[in-house]
C-alpha cells in the first residue's frame, strides 16, 4: 500500500516550489526581446507622496544592432513626467 505525504511533507514541498519560482530571474536578452514584441505597456512610478502610480504607455524599442533604448513619447506636464523627474528609479 502506497503511503500518502503528510501535510508537513505536503508543506515543504510546496514552500521548496514557491522557493524556485520566486528565484527565477530573467535574462536581459529574454526582457528585451519581450519588450521588442508589443509597443504597449503599463509604466509605474512613484508620486512625491510615495504612492505608485501606474499608467499605460506606447513604446518603441531602439535598433538591435545599437545600444538598448526604450523611447516613450508624452508631454512634459504629465503626471508620470513629474513623478519620474522627482524619482528616476523607475
Amino acid at each position: 500500500m502506497k503511503k500518502l505525504p503528510s501535510e508537513s511533507s505536503e508543506s515543504r514541498d510546496n514552500h521548496k516550489v514557491m522557493e524556485r519560482s520566486v528565484e527565477a530571474h530573467f535574462t536581459f536578452t529574454f526582457a528585451e526581446n519581450q519588450l521588442r514584441k508589443k509597443n504597449f505597456g503599463i509604466l509605474g512610478t512613484i508620486t512625491p507622496e510615495g504612492r505608485p502610480h501606474s499608467v499605460g504607455v506606447v513604446y518603441a524599442v531602439g535598433a538591435q544592432d545599437r545600444s538598448f533604448c526604450l523611447s516613450l513619447i508624452t508631454r512634459p506636464v504629465l503626471k508620470k513626467v513629474r513623478n519620474i523627474r522627482n524619482n528616476p528609479d523607475v
